[in-house]
């Protein structure tokens, strides 16, 4: 039995259900049906409109049939048109369409009289905050109080409409009686959601592995050019990094439950069924739904690809409907999220005079030049430029979709096709994607044939450096470049540095072209001879070609008083690169599904196998007659080079699955999968890859049932499974052989030699996982709680140990680490619907922490830079010295450790001597951050009323650091190529600034205060709390639209990385925290339409 002070609290929970009038007549729905059965019209309204359906069979005849055809009717018409010429009514409450027996009219002016009675559920507990309303009066009603009571005032022949989430409606009349005892009975005609697994679909609630979903509900109207920043803060222990905001960019990081290996930690991906290298080929207009497997009782079915999670994209498709064309498009403008600020030349001049003071020479500028800097009086010789307001703009973007779908009950279809264009914040840079999808299933009698076809066109174009060749140099000197370097002189000319002039490269068209074509087809056939068993055959088939250009032109800088020649960039040169990838993939799976009495099995087995070959061609040119020339063979051969491979891998692989289901109560799953990879071995190369997983809902258990009226699921789950991954090199075991020239007594010839270091022991990498959770919820799922947590252990880890110089070629891979991953991960959902609005709140939060436990190398660290990886440590830390704040006084510096050969001043930072040895070198260096978070979540709010709809998604990271500093984002002064940030107007002075807090201004920062010494100093907070979507829309009027012969029309606005919240350095975005050489995160405006015919 409850106590009073539980049901106290479960009263506030039930107060917020009461509605008397919710409005649901929004919905739309299309009927095609021709003398079919009444049970089959309800069921395609249930499925398209997401409502339950509550009604008595003596009310409503189900096996009726009827002929009804309707396109785009609103919900009222439809029940209307079904309902037409019979005794049957209908209400639309708590997400129910309630079927009702038509009240005959009340006489005017009927008595009135109280009444009053109690809700109780089947085990005799009182319902608490029952809606009970008088019939036909939606605004005359109560809720139930403690103890399931009420009193109505209602008039004398009145009925009473009884109801609650998760118990069938009831009506009472009152002819004749004042008190009543009403038992509500449970409903269980609620509609399952399904999720997307591996080869299938399972009912949400029978899930007993760690699944996270997100529909296309979620991912609509929002100005995303690739699904990796659409799932951005939607799944919980999915870590979604944006490193840069470039067009046509795939540059985002993507972990699932944190980094697993030292290998390649990127997740399988799945399209349709057929594995792909990327998710961001796919328009995120086409997605139906996104399911992630995130351990191993989830993703064991895919067996030496699944370590890292298992991301399953479906497209969408027709359905059992009317053809309906639909036109999505926007069209809005980028920025960057943040830009760093730079001195102005004038302070720069007077920072620069103190550094010379500092270091005992004498200041270079005389107060007149420092004054002719800032009155920009004499342009040519004392500039002030402005680098980033002349390099930066406001990118326009837009994207237009059109697609057409339906069918019958025996083929349906969808074609789809797409434009997304985007403009870069810089001149040249620029993305134009081009798509094209469709599919049709069809039905013949036992067979069903399916065939899903899309092509896609990329093509992305970049400037690139005249130093260097690559877009990221133009970055770098953009902010490095001296704002007393003119980007024109007054007579046309450009000013340049060393490494020229960044504004010069882009004008002249240094350009970089990337083209990409992909060419998807799948097709399937399916036969059923007996109910249940399901034989299917599916083919897949991909190819991709990317060529890659670059043509780098010739510049010649001059004199701009003399008009001499000076510096010459060049000469100039073509670059092209072709690679041709086919992807061929086979699969038969044998399924088989049914129910005896209170069990229920299901059981899959398959076959996959899978051959791709890669061709890859390099060709080189320098010395073309001009700069208009851009073939290759208009370039000298004198210096050419030529440069090609092919690759190829197959994968074979048996899988099978087992479920099973006593009384919706106790469930079971064990999947298991065979592979075999031609990447290793043949003694090692097959790899068995098995998982077991049970649930227990307990919500369905008899002594659960005086619990309902409050608790509507309850359910504990866990799994236990292994997992593998192969994502190394083609021929890992083999000694490549690579063409090079070589000498031999003076001569030099060409020949072959091996490259890479082979290893016939290798053994497969593998990941073993323990989860277990605990979903619950509440008055009807209307709040809903998940909680879930995870070991997850990856050993033989697939890397390249350092060796011996001596060794003579690159090292080999070998298995030799261990890491490990344990986190927790929580989702909370809330949903209400009342008087004509409709809220949704969803928020997730996930935590991992991650450790390397064995690296089989005595425990040294392995240094990549400033990162390292050692046993003890996250993968991939950040490594350096101990900032200790700056030295105040000689004295100080005379008493403390440095490091040799500096000249260590007040002012420079002060490091602490781990190993006390009077010396700060390489010994001293230890952990002082890591840039992969530890804590990620987010937040999606969403609200609707008559029309109008509002979105919130906001999305972050904690408990992670940046790195901020280098040359392109703190800045040096070292001349022309010397552009100091805003943090210099805190340089420490003894007498003007005591208290600074960075380091004396000094031209050489290669010494004590060093950007290119790593250590804490440069250390910052990168957590950070980012608006990553906005939307606010209107739909217009049924109305409006019926006079324009149209269905649905919506404008709305949306934005994307509109505010940040963070304590990280102003001027840089904390998900890009190095800065410096990469394009920027952009913010995003749009206005769209969505117009249904």
């Amino acid at each position: 039995m409850k106590t009073r002070t539980r049901t106290k609290m479960l009263l506030l929970l039930g107060v917020l259900l009461f509605g008397f009038t919710v409005s649901a007549w929004s919905q739309k729905v299309s009927l095609n049906f021709n003398n079919e059965r009444v049970e089959k019209v309800l069921s395609s309204i249930k499925s398209q409109t997401g409502l339950g359906l509550v009604f008595s069979d003596q009310l409503i005849n189900v096996n009726r049939k009827v002929s009804i055809q309707l396109k785009d009717a609103t919900l009222e018409d439809a029940l209307t048109k079904l309902l037409a010429g019979t005794k049957v009514t209908f209400e639309v409450r708590n997400n129910k369409i309630y079927f009702i027996e038509k009240k005959t009219d009340q006489q005017p002016g009927s008595r009135k009289k109280k009444v009053s009675g109690v809700v109780k559920d089947a085990m005799g507990e009182p319902v608490i905050g029952a809606n009970v309303v008088e019939k036909g009066a939606g605004t005359n009603g109560v809720i139930t109080n403690l103890d399931g009571e009420f009193t109505l005032e209602v008039p004398e022949n009145a009925s009473l409409t009884v109801s609650y989430i998760g118990y069938l409606q009831q009506d009472v009349s009152t002819k004749g009686k004042d008190a009543f005892n009403i038992i509500l009975k449970e409903d269980t005609k609620t509609l399952e959601e399904v999720v997307v697994v591996g080869y299938g679909v399972q009912k949400k609630v029978n899930l007993t592995g760690a699944v996270a979903a997100v529909d296309s509900k979620s991912l609509q109207n929002r100005p995303v050019t690739n699904v990796s920043n659409a799932i951005q803060g939607l799944l919980p222990g999915v870590t979604v990094i944006s490193g840069t905001g470039q067009p046509g960019s795939d540059n985002t990081t993507i972990r699932v439950r944190g980094v697993g290996t030292l290998n390649n930690s990127n997740p399988m991906y799945v399209v349709d069924g057929l594995p792909v290298s990327s998710i961001n080929e796919v328009d995120p207009s086409d997605i139906e739904n996104i399911s992630v497997l995130k351990d191993a009782s989830s993703a064991a079915i895919y067996g030496s690809r699944a370590a890292n999670g298992v991301i399953l994209i479906t497209t969408k498709k027709g359905g059992d409907k009317a053809p309906t064309l639909r036109y999505d498009g926007y069209v809005g403008w980028q920025k960057p999220t943040a830009l760093p600020e730079y001195l102005h030349s004038w302070e720069y001049a007077k920072l620069y005079n103190k550094a010379m003071v500092n270091e005992g020479k004498k200041p270079i500028y005389t107060d007149e030049e420092i004054e002719k800097f800032r009155n920009g009086s004499d342009p040519d010789n004392y500039p002030d430029t402005d680098w980033q307001g002349l390099f930066y703009k406001t990118g326009l973007q837009h994207s237009h979709r059109a697609e057409i779908s339906g069918g019958t009950d025996k083929m349906t279809y969808m074609f789809s096709a797409g434009y997304l264009g985007q403009d870069g914040i810089i001149d040249i840079a620029k993305y134009d994607r081009y798509s094209v999808r469709g599919n049709m299933n069809a039905k013949m009698g036992k067979f069903t044939a399916g065939m899903n076809l899309s092509f896609t066109y990329g093509e992305a174009q970049e400037p690139v450096s005249g130093f260097t060749g690559e877009m990221s140099n133009i970055f770098s000197q953009i902010n490095q470049i001296a704002p007393f370097i003119p980007y024109k002189y007054s007579n046309g000319y450009y000013g340049y540095a060393n490494d020229g002039n960044p504004l010069a490269f882009i004008e002249e068209g240094n350009l970089r072209t990337t083209k990409q074509h992909i060419t998807r087809a799948i097709g399937n056939v399916s036969y059923e001879p007996v109910k249940g068993l399901k034989i299917q055959e599916i083919v897949g088939y991909e190819y991709k070609s990317i060529s890659d250009e670059k043509f780098i032109k010739d510049i010649q800088y001059y004199n701009w008083k003399t008009g001499e020649p000076t510096k010459y960039q060049g000469p100039n040169s073509q670059t092209d690169e072709r690679k041709n990838g086919l992807k061929l993939n086979l699969q038969t799976l044998v399924s088989y599904n049914n129910t005896f009495g209170k069990h229920t099995v299901g059981a899959l087995a398959g076959y996959e196998q899978e051959y791709y070959r890669e061709d890859w061609t390099k060709g080189y040119r320098k010395n073309f007659l001009n700069n208009d020339l851009w073939e290759l063979n208009a370039g000298s051969p004198d210096g050419q080079t030529a440069n090609g491979s092919a690759n190829e891998y197959a994968l074979r692989s048996f899988f099978g699955r087992l479920t099973y289901d006593y009384d919706n109560r106790y469930l079971v799953e064990v999947n298991i999968r065979r592979d075999g990879t031609s990447r290793i071995f043949k003694d090692s190369r097959w790899g068995v890859f098995p998982s077991f997983s049970g649930a227990w809902r307990i919500i369905n258990e008899p002594f659960m049932e005086g619990t309902r009226n409050v608790l509507s699921d309850l359910k504990l789950r866990g799994g236990w499974g292994v997992l593998g991954n192969q994502a190394i090199s083609y021929y890992s075991y083999q000694s490549v052989l690579d063409q090079a020239n070589y000498s031999f007594g003076g001569t030099v010839v060409q020949g072959v030699a091996p490259v890479d270091g082979a290893n016939r022991n290798l053994v497969w990498e593998t990941t073993e996982t323990l989860n277990f959770g605990l979903d619950m919820g509440f008055l009807g799922n209307q709040y809903t709680l998940s909680i879930e947590g995870y070991r997850k252990l990856t050993y033989d880890i697939l890397m390249k140990l350092p060796v011996s110089t001596l060794y003579g070629l690159n090292a080999p891979y070998q298995n030799a680490g261990k890491v490990k991953n344990t986190g927790f991960e929580m989702t909370a959902g809330y949903k209400l619907n009342t008087h004509g609005w409709n809220f949704q709140v969803s928020a997730n939060a996930a935590y991992n922490k991650n450790e390397v436990l064995d690296l089989k190398n005595g425990g040294a660290r392995i240094w990549s830079g400033k990162y390292f990886n050692q046993e003890g440590y996250a993968i991939n830390s950040i490594g350096g010295y101990i900032a200790e704040g700056l030295f105040k006084t000689e004295e100080e510096v005379a008493n403390s450790a440095t490091i040799p050969g500096t000249e260590t001043a007040p002012g420079d930072i002060k490091y602490r001597d781990i190993n006390n040895d009077g010396k700060i070198d390489g010994e001293d260096r230890v952990y002082i951050g890591n840039t992969m978070p530890k804590w990620t979540f987010g937040l999606n709010l969403f609200a609707e009323w008559k029309g109008f709809d509002a979105t919130f998604l906001f999305q972050g990271a904690a408990d992670v650091q940046g790195y901020l500093a280098g040359p392109g984002v703190v800045g040096e002064m070292i001349g022309a190529k010397g552009k100091p940030s805003y943090m210099y107007r805190d340089c420490w002075d003894a007498e003007t600034n005591p208290n600074g807090k960075f380091p004396r201004a000094f031209s050489s920062y290669r010494q004590n205060n060093s950007i290119y010494n790593p250590s804490s100093f440069w250390i910052v907070n990168s957590s950070y709390l980012r608006l990553k979507n906005f939307q606010l829309g209107y739909t217009l009027p049924k109305e409006w639209c019926n006079i324009m012969g149209i269905s649905r029309i919506r404008v709305y606005y949306s934005g994307q990385n509109l505010l940040t919240f963070t304590k990280f350095d102003k001027g840089f975005d904390p998900e890009s925290p190095e800065g410096g050489s990469s394009y920027p995160q952009v913010k995003t405006n749009t206005f769209g339409l969505n117009i249904t015919f």
